[in-house]
């Protein structure tokens, strides 16, 4: 993966959670040992998966920022009121 290349310079840092993305594809990085693998959901937010984040990744082109803040907002308030 072209991408993964990018991540190896930031492993010396050791974020414990990157993401690309790139056109339509999202990937979320987590750190293990010395090595980023790429994981389904975010560990910041576990609910997320890459699939819901996209739709809003590709909105910010077209969207206020304040409207696609918003938008989130509501999708996850929306996703921890299915969870209770």
């Amino acid at each position: 993966m072209a991408n993964a290349g990018r991540l190896a310079g930031t492993g010396g840092c050791r974020f414990p959670v990157n993401f690309v993305a790139g056109g339509s594809a999202l990937t979320f990085y987590g750190l293990r040992g010395q090595t980023y693998v790429a994981q389904e959901r975010s560990q910041v937010l576990p609910l997320v998966r890459r699939d819901d984040l996209l739709p809003f990744l590709e909105n910010r082109l077209t969207m206020g920022e304040i409207s696609l803040v918003r938008q989130f907002r509501q999708w996850v308030q929306k996703q921890l009121q299915g969870q209770g």
